[in-house]
């Protein structure tokens, strides 16, 4: 497997933290290029300036996990922002978003449009990094495609 360059999406909740942890982990394991991305569904009004918060949180991965990180400051719509970066990604990463809300009844969770919308596999992290992955669960449907995804999938954390 050859990871090249990561994706990770942030709106700083304790989710999306696991998330940045685990792509750094997997970043500095594969000496990819880590690219953090602020998306958040609702805008945060406690939070004056993301893209500063972001770029402390890129020094303090890089720092902690001798990562090449990155960080994209030029957003305006989460989803097709993110949609474009992943584009150049080999892995884009992000939490577990349970949005509840009338209209993700008909467009779906922003997770189910960029499993529609994005080539890349998509690593969605539920809990905090404690190391290296043990089991990881991946869909398949018995296609050549799947097979590849099984043998990224297995690879996450190899050196």
């Amino acid at each position: 497997m050859n990871i090249k360059s990561i994706l990770a999406v942030t709106d700083f909740s304790m989710a999306a933290e696991h998330g940045l942890e685990r792509a750094a982990l997997i970043a500095a394991s594969h000496q990819a290029k880590l690219r953090l991305i602020y998306g958040a569904e609702e805008p945060n009004l406690g939070l004056v300036d993301p893209v500063a918060r972001l770029r402390q949180r890129g020094r303090q991965l890089a720092r902690r996990h001798a990562a090449n990180v990155e960080v994209i400051s030029n957003t305006s719509n989460m989803l097709s922002d993110v949609t474009r970066h992943a584009r150049n990604a080999n892995l884009l990463v992000l939490d577990h978003r349970s949005e509840r809300t009338l209209t993700t009844f008909w467009r779906g969770s922003t997770l189910d449009q960029l499993l529609r919308r994005c080539q890349c596999p998509i690593l969605v992290v539920k809990q905090e990094p404690r190391g290296p992955y043990k089991r990881v669960l991946v869909a398949v449907d018995y296609t050549a495609p799947s097979q590849k995804l099984v043998q990224f999938a297995s690879g996450l954390d190899a050196k």
